[in-house]
């Protein structure tokens, strides 16, 4: 199915709750492992319908937020889904509360039990007012900066519109592409500012009242990540230190001999060859047919993923004002 094809309908959220409440009462008193993965997957199947309609939405308010419709359907689901979540939380835990949870395992693999249990513990009603406040700002963000535009050569650009001027091989016009960039930023640095200080207080207190010292603790969580916490990723960072930027300090030496910059500034981070980077060629149909002959090159796999890809229209890849 196209993507254009694809129906949308807003769920009807007291039907979503109400269901969500009746699985978590069957799942807890499930009498054996089976009826339990079935009530499972009965509640996968379920939710899927919710989390089309979420994704449908969220992916086209974010192709233009400017779009009425689209920006009403994303502010339904910013002030619902944190009831969502709570509901789908509930459910986690009666899972969690049956003493045939294992059965989830042998089902679905190791990781579900543990899945279940961080989003018990990254979620309950306290929270749900903060959720939507949260949801709330991270909108106003993507619309704030999906609206960037800048002037340069005489043409209002977008900011990813700006990545072949500052590709420039004239450093003067690559620091005029950033400086661009930088007058949107710079007249909308106190909207910035105001969603970033709300939003690591709102995610602070979040924590706060789920029982964390800080977001950074809650967020670990929230990120599923299973198996390793702050010490084995302070390891890894340390390891970055002492691994990866001697490389990367050789590639910019090479590359600063290569391009002939002498002394490089920031607006000369983007140019890697001293006649200029390589330049796609071609209207945006030839690139995507491009793309297409070289997935089938590589493999059957790939070529069977980018002809479905491409002929579902699952591709947007162009560059478009408030996108």
């Amino acid at each position: 199915m196209k993507f254009s094809e694809m129906k949308y309908e807003r769920p009807d959220l007291d039907k979503v709750l109400a269901q969500c409440e009746e699985y978590a009462k069957k799942m807890a008193a499930a009498q054996s492992g089976e009826e339990l993965v079935q009530l499972y997957r009965e509640e996968n199947a379920m939710m899927a319908h919710y989390h089309t309609a979420s994704c449908l939405a969220s992916i086209h308010y974010t192709q233009d937020t400017r779009d009425e419709y689209w920006s009403g359907e994303q502010e339904w689901f910013d002030a619902t889904g944190p009831a969502v979540s709570n509901a789908a939380r509930n459910v986690a835990e009666a899972i969690l509360s049956n003493p045939h949870a294992k059965a989830l395992e042998e089902a679905f693999g190791t990781r579900i039990l543990p899945s279940l249990r961080n989003l018990v513990l990254s979620m309950d009603d306290r929270v749900i007012e903060l959720q939507k406040e949260e949801n709330v700002l991270t909108s106003a963000y993507q619309k704030l900066y999906g609206g960037a535009m800048a002037e340069l050569d005489g043409k209002q650009l977008t900011i990813p519109q700006l990545t072949l001027y500052k590709q420039s091989t004239d450093p003067a016009m690559r620091r005029k592409a950033y400086e661009a960039e930088a007058v949107y930023f710079d007249a909308h640095r106190a909207e910035f500012d105001e969603i970033y200080d709300k939003m690591v207080k709102n995610r602070n207190e979040q924590a706060r009242i789920l029982g964390y010292n800080d977001y950074s603790e809650l967020s670990y969580i929230r990120m599923n990540r299973i198996g390793y916490g702050p010490a084995e990723v302070a390891a890894f960072r340390q390891e970055v230190v002492e691994q990866v930027v001697p490389m990367i300090q050789k590639a910019l030496a090479l590359r600063n001999k290569r391009t002939g910059i002498e002394n490089p500034m920031f607006w000369d981070s983007t140019i890697s060859f001293a006649d200029g980077n390589p330049v796609p060629h071609g209207s945006y149909d030839e690139l995507m047919a491009g793309a297409r002959k070289m997935y089938h090159e590589l493999s059957p796999e790939t070529a069977e993923f980018i002809d479905f890809m491409q002929d579902n229209e699952m591709f947007d890849v162009s560059a478009a004002p408030a996108k």
